[in-house]
């Protein structure tokens, strides 16, 4: 097993134990695509860019 197949592992019970939850797909799928791209971003020195996706999700989320 490979790190791709251990990352998606995770996510895909994460994503299952949302379900499970009753939370919405829509809301799950955001939240984890927001933190992949925001860890993306700050694994590749990219600490602003992480920011910025981080502050701007909030701000949508809020309804701000």
């Amino acid at each position: 097993m490979d790190s791709y197949d251990i990352a998606h592992a995770s996510a895909e019970r994460t994503a299952g134990a949302c379900v499970a939850l009753g939370i919405d797909p829509t809301i799950t799928a955001d939240a984890l695509l927001t933190v992949a791209l925001a860890t993306w971003a700050a694994e590749t020195d990219r600490l602003a860019d992480a920011i910025d996706l981080l502050t701007i999700w909030t701000e949508v989320r809020d309804g701000r």
